[in-house]
């Protein structure tokens, strides 16, 4: 996911880099729902949330065969390239 983000102008005008902390819930569709960020940075939350939600592939949980919703913790590490 890192590959996909682009490092913003005033983040990194300032040297700032860190981790962005997000929350979400991978539904049975493996679509992503009720994102949020955790614990941030000023002005990289924005885009840790938007690679999130444009990457592809998230798979649901699986409960007794079933698929079910699952919620995930992702910590997203985010250095001035």
């Amino acid at each position: 996911m890192a590959g996909m983000l682009k490092f913003p102008e005033e983040a990194i005008a300032n040297d700032m880099e860190g981790k962005v902390y997000l929350e979400f819930i991978v539904d049975k569709e493996s679509a992503v729902t009720d994102s949020q960020v955790l614990r941030g940075f000023y002005g990289c939350n924005e885009e840790a949330l938007r690679g999130l939600t444009d990457r592809p592939g998230w798979l649901p949980g699986k409960f007794w065969g079933r698929k079910v919703k699952i919620k995930v913790a992702l910590p997203v590490k985010l250095n001035i390239p």
